[in-house]
Order: C-alpha cells, then sequence, then structure tokens
C-alpha cells in the first residue's frame, strides 16, 4: 500500500566496519611458535563479542563475517579481517556499540601480540526522523496523481516472485486493476 507517515521511524541506526589485523607467518608444523596468528587475533575479537552480547541491551543487534582468514591451513595466518554490522535505535547507541567492538578488537591484539592495523567504516546510516509538513504534502501529491495501474500481467509477476520467495502470492497492493488493490494510507 502507499502511503506516508512521520516522526521517529523504527529503522535501526546501523555502523559496518572492517577490523583488519596483522600477525606474522610461520610454518604451522615445522615453527608455529615463530608465528603470530591474524585469524586468532579475529577469533578472539568475534568470542569476546558473543560473550559479551549477554550484556548488551536487547535493542541492539550485530553480526560479523569473517572475510580474510588466511590462505591454507598449514600457514600461520599474516593477515586476517573481520567484518561487523553494529545496529542499534538510535546514533548514540550505534556508536557506542562500534566503540565496544574497536575496544574488544584492540584487546584481542594485544592477546595474540598481532597490531590491529586498520579499522574501515564501510557505511553507516542513522535512524530516519520524517517530517510532518512533508508528510502531509506528499499525501495530497498521492491523492492527486493516483494509484499506479496495474495489468493483469504485472499482478501474475508480483504473485510469481512472491511464491518464490516463500511469500503467500497475494499481487501487487495499493493500485488499480488486477488482484490485490487496496488504496493511499491517510498520514
Amino acid at each position: 500500500d502507499m502511503g506516508v507517515s512521520y516522526g521517529q521511524s523504527n529503522q535501526a541506526a546501523l555502523i559496518s566496519a572492517q577490523f583488519h589485523f596483522q600477525g606474522s607467518s610461520s610454518h604451522a608444523a615445522g615453527a608455529p611458535w615463530a608465528g603470530r596468528s591474524a585469524l586468532d587475533a579475529v577469533e578472539l575479537m568475534d568470542v569476546a563479542w558473543n560473550f559479551r552480547r549477554e550484556h548488551l541491551p536487547l535493542t541492539q543487534r550485530s553480526h560479523y563475517v569473517i572475510t580474510d582468514g588466511g590462505d591454507q591451513p598449514n600457514v600461520v595466518p599474516p593477515t586476517a579481517t573481520v567484518w561487523y554490522y553494529f545496529r542499534e535505535q538510535d546514533a548514540p547507541k550505534v556508536q557506542a556499540l562500534f566503540a565496544l567492538g574497536d575496544t574488544l578488537a584492540r584487546a584481542a591484539a594485544m592477546m595474540t601480540s598481532t597490531k590491529l592495523v586498520g579499522v574501515d567504516i564501510v557505511g553507516g546510516g542513522w535512524s530516519g526522523h520524517f517530517n510532518k509538513v512533508i508528510a502531509y504534502q506528499m499525501n495530497e501529491n498521492i491523492k492527486t496523481v493516483g494509484m499506479p495501474e496495474y495489468s493483469e500481467a504485472d499482478q501474475m509477476l508480483a504473485r510469481g516472485i512472491q511464491k518464490e520467495l516463500g511469500q503467500t502470492p497475494r499481487g501487487l497492493g495499493g493500485g488499480r486493476g488486477g488482484r490485490g488493490g487496496g488504496g493511499a494510507g491517510g498520514a
């Protein structure tokens, strides 16, 4: 359905960050004591985050993937990278989550005698707060322009995609024509 809204959104704020660790390689069977595993630092950061998760607010969401964990099992990984998404209700809360992640990354580097050589902020976004005057004007524009017209072919395609995605096939709502009708929401 087509509609407008204003005020605080329910979207979470996000910081997407990659943590890069540097160690030193060595042969994992012949001289493992000569190396310092950057992957160990990544894994310790992840373990620390997972233990800390119990003590974080229920509103937070956090996810990670290891994007660099070494080349082969018999070489101590000299580099490793982990990519995190930190999500919270607003900017200050997500910034606090990121700061905690950064602290845990530095602690993991200290524990493994490796270095945290970089933290790249890949992206971020704050939760939205939408303007009431603009929402009302958009609603008037929706009423003036009217709803889009969907052909039966449009509806069939939409239902097919919905079915493929494991959703209940319902077609396109908020338009005229075909199944799935609906109307413009008010502000």
